[in-house]
């Protein structure tokens, strides 16, 4: 019941969630079929879609703290996020920023880790 509420009331944590489960369905489709790089296009919307979903989630973060930022916090955090996004958390939150950032990456590298590791179990299909 509470995981719900805080589901309902944090949207940006949905769409990071949302990021990471496409970004893992990736790993898994690029391991079973040995893809090894992506296209341009795909690297492009990626990386906007993370860097995207971090200013959105900091921004919200921002909104529900009762910070002011500016109009153009918006522009520099999308550029620069991975510098901006950890002054935002340890400003806000101190030392506990650690706990947020430790998350963010163990959601991230289980992302991939984790879908390599099960479309390795899979066996591919031998053309005959």
């Amino acid at each position: 019941m509470r995981a719900a509420l805080l589901v309902t009331r944090r949207p940006e944590n949905v769409f990071l969630w949302l990021y990471c489960g496409a970004w893992a369905i990736q790993a898994i489709v690029m391991e079973y079929y040995e893809i090894d790089k992506l296209s341009k296009r795909t690297e492009t919307i990626a990386t906007f879609l993370l860097s995207f979903g971090v200013a959105y989630w900091v921004m919200c973060d921002s909104r529900r703290r009762g910070m002011r930022r500016p109009f153009i916090f918006g522009y520099f955090l999308m550029n620069a996020w991975p510098l901006i996004a950890p002054w935002h958390l340890f400003r806000t939150r101190g030392w506990r920023a650690f706990i947020t950032l430790g998350i963010f990456v163990i959601v991230l590298l289980l992302a991939v880790v984790l879908p390599a590791f099960v479309a390795s179990l899979i066996s591919r299909p031998t053309a005959s």
